[in-house]
């Protein structure tokens, strides 16, 4: 017997085995002695690996690691061995793509013996990515709500519907390739194919529908005019679009036609004269004529006289630079629907002018 080697009592039981166990390394190695053979003390691990339908589980890989580290994949039938493993203690993984990894400690080998380890694997929740964005339509950019946003392949399908600010957001969903459709009543249904969802990160889309084109309005009236005649009078529509026209006949009347449907400030203008009443809101309606009539009262103030203070001077100048290349028609004035050099030529020949026009 070398020396610093003792000999201990092997665990098995009803035998008489000995164990040669030399002290003075560090990694101890163990023998069993029998008769007259001498031979490595090692077991086996074996068992099979199922699916949580009872299904065995090919192509699984199971990995032992202890005294040494061994390997092996499960058989079509989902069984598996690892033999000549030395005896002690071991931790067991069995990991196999699209399933939740298993791992188990403290898996003992016997002498001579087979240890058996069953497994079940159970399905690892798919990769996910999402998808956000706005919806508006595409001519105007006014954000659509409601909007109904679909994505599917064919394994998987998802919907949400637009917010207020046009805004939408599908969280969760499996990493893929997928077709979107987006649709709204009054709109064209729009086809998006292709959009690709990766694992961790959100797909920004944003989407433009086309309204559907409705019948047509229109917005008709008279205007009464106080000492003067119908020249240069301009009747103007803002809204959904923006309308026109100075097409006023001699007994007051107007009318602009084709008006697309929605909500109208409706007012007339006429350099030196205000408009009664100042404004008004109309609804118009597909097919159908809406009516507002206005009156012009001579406005007594120069023109330029911006702050109605009877002098045109300097206070009035930086509140026509201040609107300068804008459309507001109190600045206006010379009525062709822009702020600009020609107002100001208007505004300097007036400049310096006190009290009311005669």
């Amino acid at each position: 017997m070398p020396p610093g080697t003792t000999i201990e009592k092997s665990y098995k039981l009803l035998t008489r085995e000995y164990i040669l166990k030399h002290t003075d390394s560090v990694n101890p190695f163990f023998f069993k002695l029998g008769a007259d053979i001498v031979e490595p003390a090692k077991g086996t691990l074996s068992g099979n690996v199922k699916n949580t339908n009872g299904e065995g589980l090919p192509d699984v890989t199971i990995a032992a690691s202890g005294p040494i580290n061994k390997n092996t994949t499960t058989s079509p039938s989902g069984t598996y061995s690892l033999v000549d493993l030395p005896i002690g203690f071991y931790s067991v993984t069995a990991n196999k793509p699209g399933y939740k990894l298993f791992s188990t400690n403290n898996i003992q080998i016997f002498d001579g013996q087979t240890t058996i380890l069953n497994i079940i694997l159970k399905k690892a929740p798919p990769a996910t990515g999402s998808i956000s964005g706005i919806v508006s339509e595409s001519n105007t950019g006014v954000l659509i709500q409601n909007a109904y946003i679909f994505i599917s392949n064919p394994s998987n399908n998802y919907g949400t519907f637009s917010r207020a600010d046009g805004y939408y957001s599908i969280t969760n969903v499996v990493t893929g390739i997928y077709n979107m459709t987006v649709s709204k009543e009054g709109y064209y249904t729009k086809n998006i194919p292709n959009i690709t969802i990766s694992s961790g990160y959100n797909t920004i889309k944003n989407i433009q529908l086309t309204k559907i084109p409705a019948n047509p309005g229109n917005i008709k009236g008279t205007i009464t005019i106080q000492s003067g005649n119908y020249s240069g009078i301009t009747v103007y529509a803002y809204g959904t679009y923006n309308y026109s026209t100075t097409n006023i006949l001699q007994n007051g009347s107007y009318q602009i036609l084709n008006i697309q449907p929605g909500n109208y400030l409706v007012f007339a203008h006429k350099a030196g004269y205000s408009c009664v009443p100042a404004s008004t809101n109309v609804i118009v309606y597909s097919g159908q004529d809406t009516y507002v009539n206005f009156s012009l009262i001579p406005n007594p103030y120069w023109p330029g006289d911006f702050d109605q203070d009877e002098d045109v001077d300097m206070n009035d100048y930086l509140e026509l630079q201040a609107n300068f290349g804008t459309q507001n028609l109190k600045y206006d004035l010379n009525n062709d629907g822009i702020v600009d050099g020609k107002d100001l030529v208007i505004f300097g020949a007036n400049y310096g002018k006190t009290g009311r026009r005669p």
